[in-house]
């Protein structure tokens, strides 16, 4: 690579202005880099001396990252525009110009080298090599125009356009919903609308949380990250409630403690698919939490609900979800060829709501030839 000349930037040419870091007004979370343990600052004050350090140090490395980074992109001439007699102040230059992340401030270690560049503006026989053979190229070049297709072959091509179909199961049960029962589905997506939307915030927040848990790991440590999480909970009740009805199954020989948390569990948090159903469609979607019991050589697919569970109960809300668990428990089935189960887990009551093979089967036949249910997936279910 040669440089004639040093360049700063594309866009300004402050090489010795002082550069403001702005952060995120009080109160705050951040992270302490030594511990990496969550910190809610409410003012300034909840910041020590030593972490205040840190966090300068840090801010500083990202200034000398993006420096290199501008410093090492020219491919032929670099120019910098010396303004150091500008921006110096009584006290020299302040220390997050960029002149003093290079070092090259009056008696730093690169003041001298950096005196030494060239000031006289001079042609680079490099560049314009370059530039001319850039030029002869574009000029030989031709964009070859697409071939019009043969008349006959247009009607078959738009015909052949749509025939490749992407499903996604997430929305399955509203899907069938909507066949079901119009006037019942147009109610529940007239409240949808005019609902806020703490609900799904919520099942944001539970999904994010339980999403970088360690089910391996001792209660201990689900602990800790609880309490980091609840922090930003848009309903922190709710988030202690339902976290402590989690904490009791898993503290008990439940089923659900069985395949999350027994030895030689394999966990997989929010795993995509992508399922070719036959050669003109294909499912795909994200399963909440997958494990894989590699002594039975079993997988478990358990999807989160944060739902608020119906005054008709639990079964209700199997119901409502069989036709999207059913398609997640075929996707896996035909992909992983190996047994697969597949349940709900109702954040609110606290229960793992398992599926029969047999009715998960059932529902996927009845769903399998209903292609506008499966049309009608096409939302993600983070906020259930």
């Amino acid at each position: 690579m040669h440089r004639r000349a040093w360049f700063l930037s594309q866009k300004a040419a402050y090489f010795a202005r002082g550069i403001t870091v702005r952060r995120p007004p009080y109160p705050r979370l951040l992270r302490d880099p030594r511990t990496a343990a969550m910190i809610a600052a409410l003012d300034g004050s909840d910041i020590d001396t030593d972490l205040k350090t840190v966090l300068d140090l840090q801010d500083q490395q990202e200034l000398e990252r993006l420096l290199y980074v501008a410093l090492t992109r020219a491919k032929h001439t670099l120019v910098i525009v010396d303004d150091r007699a500008l921006f110096a102040g009584q006290k020299g230059l302040q220390a997050k110009a960029q002149a003093r992340l290079l070092r090259c401030a009056s008696g730093d270690s690169n003041a001298a080298a950096f005196e030494g560049l060239p000031t006289a503006l001079t042609a680079c026989t490099t560049t314009a090599k370059s530039h001319a053979e850039k030029a002869a190229r574009r000029s030989q070049e031709a964009i070859v125009p697409l071939k019009i297709p043969a008349t006959k072959t247009l009607p078959r091509a738009r015909e052949r356009a749509a025939l490749f179909l992407k499903r996604n199961p997430s929305a399955l049960a509203e899907a069938a919903l909507a066949e079901a029962d119009p006037a019942a589905f147009a109610e529940l997506a007239r409240r949808a609308t005019g609902a806020t939307n703490a609900g799904q915030r919520y099942g944001t927040w539970w999904h994010g949380f339980v999403e970088v848990l360690d089910w391996s790991a001792s209660t201990a440590d689900w602990e800790a990250v609880f309490q980091d999480h609840v922090a930003i909970s848009p309903d922190a009740e709710r988030s202690r409630r339902e976290w402590a009805l989690l904490r009791a199954q898993l503290a008990k020989n439940s089923a659900l403690a069985r395949f999350l948390t027994a030895p030689g569990i394999l966990a997989h948090a929010e795993m995509p698919f992508l399922w070719a159903m036959s050669e003109r469609e294909c499912l795909d979607g994200i399963v909440d939490l997958a494990t894989y019991d590699r002594g039975a050589n079993r997988w478990t697919i358990l999807d989160w609900k944060t739902n608020r569970v119906p005054s008709a109960g639990t079964a209700s809300l199997r119901a409502h979800y069989l036709p999207q668990l059913s398609a997640y428990w075929k996707a896996a089935s035909e992909m992983l060829h190996a047994p697969v189960a597949a349940g709900l887990y109702s954040t609110q009551t606290g229960q793992w709501l398992p599926y029969e093979e047999a009715e998960l089967a059932a529902a996927w036949e009845t769903l399998r030839h209903n292609s506008a249910a499966l049309s009608q997936a096409l939302e993600d279910d983070r906020g259930d």
